[in-house]
């Protein structure tokens, strides 16, 4: 069954006016604090329920926050006042946000900070010539342990592991051919050592393209490139405990999947011009290959119980298969064959995949025994994406409607009904938000025309100003209530309050306001 509704401007909308300041219009405000970072370098903790602004900090460099929101550290720049006892040095310390209470401060030549994943612990490394101080401290400010590394370097830069156990530091000590020095220090045992020595990390940095944490934490895969050349690169894989081994298959810079177990990763081998996906234990640097050779193998997605990955096998002239691989049996089923295919997804666990073709423009259900055609479309459609939230069970897909405006196409897929939206205006894009219930669909065109938050529960579409880019989110505990940033180009920004179940938008800053992420305090 079809519904197919035709979204007029003027009819059952509900308009959210952007409100200066009117803290008391719409829904309440489920957390009353914002911490935000003010041009020129202030943090500045906002009371929304009494709408005061008060300033924390002033001329900061850098600084970190607890992800549970109760204290921060931070940098200020060197001092530079000659008469000063701390002259060109720069002064770091712990704070209590909501009471304001510092709590700890270090001194060096640079300081740098970082806080764990989980907020209980926070860690300052200070640098003075080429000692570099390591202060760890407690979730209350209170300092645990201390360490000391002589190294050679101009920056640093710290990766802390999921599970807070242990951390990887890399120092950069020669910014002409990315040379960097990496330490590993366990933070439980105290074990610390050198794991690499002006090593040439992958991409040149030290960041998420070039490490990959387990899910757990217990191992951290780095990706170094020998000789400069960020054609060829060596994966390492590091322990708890500073144990490194090198687990590459080929010198392809084909970056791994880690699977739930916390010891396997899919990387791709290869032999000659082509390559095959290989599962590799990082524990004992076993391999079992899962494909047969072909030109290359890219993974699209693989279901949340990892039994079923969606692969794409290229073959020649631009020509590949869509293949859907039974990890328990190794049965490859090839769900498309090019040309055509767009896009494709994993349904409902694995058990289906979806995929639109520009030749037939089907979205078809694909299970490991049949192959059952779910529609048939006028046009090609875009990304078809699930619900994040398992009990709503609909997809959606928005694209650009022929001969302008825009359409949303939600799919029930416990039924198959399918609901049509409509608009005449500058839409581009759709969004779940991360409650699963809503989909929010913007224009991005600054040209002040509205945006539409849609509602899975009662299927109405709800008017309210643009909210532009969306950018810097950050979600209430209960995920019905977002902050968000709108920056200008110029390097400042306003912060807006969205109430989704109300579908209200209020201003709350006005543009003098740092581009960087607004944060709720709890």
């Amino acid at each position: 069954m079809r519904l197919f509704i035709k979204v007029a401007l003027t009819v059952s909308v509900i308009l959210a006016g952007l409100v200066a300041g009117a803290i008391g219009v719409g829904a309440a405000v489920h957390e009353a604090f914002i911490l935000y970072h003010r041009a020129p370098r202030q943090i500045v903790l906002y009371d929304m329920q009494r709408d005061v602004q008060l300033q924390l900090l002033n001329n900061v460099e850098r600084y970190d926050v607890d992800p549970k929101r109760r204290y921060m550290i931070y940098a200020i720049p060197q001092e530079n006042n000659p008469d000063h006892p701390r002259f060109n040095q720069q002064r770091c310390a712990w704070m209590d946000i909501k009471s304001s209470e510092e709590r700890a401060e270090h001194w060096g030549e640079q300081c740098f900070v970082h806080v764990s994943p989980h907020g209980t612990q926070s860690l300052f490394v200070t640098q003075v010539g080429q000692v570099w101080t390591f202060y760890l401290h407690d979730a209350d400010g209170v300092l645990e342990r201390e360490w000391k590394v002589t190294q050679p370097g101009v920056t640093e830069v710290t990766t802390w592991s999921p599970n807070g156990s242990f951390i990887v530091t890399a120092f950069e000590v020669d910014t002409r051919h990315n040379g960097w020095t990496l330490y590993h220090a366990n933070l439980i045992t105290g074990e610390a050592a050198q794991l690499l020595e002006d090593a040439n990390i992958l991409s040149g940095q030290w960041d998420n393209r070039a490490a990959s944490w387990s899910p757990y934490g217990n191992y951290l895969i780095i990706h170094v490139a020998p000789g400069n050349s960020l054609n060829t690169v060596q994966r390492m894989v590091v322990d708890a405990h500073g144990n490194m081994r090198d687990i590459t298959l080929s010198t392809d810079p084909f970056f791994p999947h880690w699977l739930s177990d916390n010891v396997r990763i899919i990387q791709q081998e290869q032999q000659a011009e082509t390559g095959r996906l290989v599962l590799t234990n990082v524990s004992d640097n076993s391999h079992q290959p899962m494909t047969d050779f072909a030109d290359e193998w890219t993974v699209y997605q693989i279901s949340s119980d990892e039994q079923f990955w969606l692969l794409r096998r290229y073959l020649k002239n631009q020509q590949y298969d869509l293949v859907l691989l039974n990890t328990n049996t190794l049965e490859q089923t090839i769900v498309a064959q090019s040309p055509g295919t767009l896009f494709a997804t994993l349904l409902r666990d694995g058990q289906y995949v979806g995929y639109w073709t520009d030749t037939e423009a089907g979205l078809y259900r694909v299970a490991t025994s049949a192959i059952q055609r779910f529609d048939v479309f006028d046009g090609p459609g875009s990304s078809f994406i699930e619900s994040p939230n398992a009990a709503v069970p609909y997809a959606m897909q928005f694209d650009l409607a022929i001969g302008g405006g825009w359409r949303l196409r939600l799919f029930n897929l416990d039924t198959n009904d399918i609901t049509t939206f409509e608009g005449d205006t500058d839409l581009v894009t759709g969004r779940w938000l991360p409650d699963g219930r809503h989909i929010l669909l913007q224009n991005f065109a600054r040209n002040n025309a509205a945006d539409f938050l849609l509602s899975t529960d009662t299927m109405t579409l709800h008017r309210i100003d643009s909210v532009y880019d969306f950018a810097t989110p950050d979600w209430s505990a209960d995920r019905s209530q977002v902050i968000f940033g709108v920056g200008d180009g110029f390097g400042t920004q306003q912060i807006f309050l969205m109430d989704i179940e109300a579908a209200t938008v209020q201003q709350l800053t006005d543009a003098r306001v740092a581009e960087s992420a607004p944060l709720w305090i709890r």
